[in-house]
């Protein structure tokens, strides 16, 4: 879990978690977001996953659809509950977008899905502040 220093000095209230087996993308993402304002930390590991989400209880996730373990879909549908609307709020983000992808990570629960190779980290973050409601 990576980010935790950063979390005294955040112009937000809102926490961001970031998840994804990339760690290097990982805290490209942590960076991005706390140099807009953002409180930001990392889990890269299935143990860190599940320790960060029951320590900080982040306001919003980010999930790479990437991960092998465990399974992206039922890991947002259990932060969700399932529900789009559901708290943490959740951004997934894949490199490539199948069929399907959109109604699959909306059946789990996340609010957007947005591919990598065409979403700088910039539009991360806009959209981020829009789903959170922060200027």
């Amino acid at each position: 879990m990576n980010g935790a220093a950063s979390l005294k000095h955040a112009k937000h209230e809102r926490l961001v978690l970031v998840i994804d087996g990339d760690e290097f993308l990982a805290n490209l993402f942590r960076f991005k977001l706390e140099a807009a304002g953002f409180h930001a930390s990392t889990a890269c590991s299935p143990t860190q996953i599940w320790q960060a989400v029951g320590t900080l209880k982040p306001d919003l996730v980010i999930v790479d659809l990437m991960l092998l373990d465990p399974d992206p879909y039922s890991l947002i549908k259990k932060l969700t509950g399932g529900k789009r609307d559901g708290k943490p709020t959740v951004i997934a983000m894949s490199r490539v977008r199948d069929e399907g992808c959109d109604q699959r990570v909306a059946e789990a629960g996340a609010a957007l899905c947005l591919v990598t190779t065409t979403c700088t980290p910039a539009e991360l973050v806009l959209s981020v502040k829009k789903l959170l409601k922060v200027k």
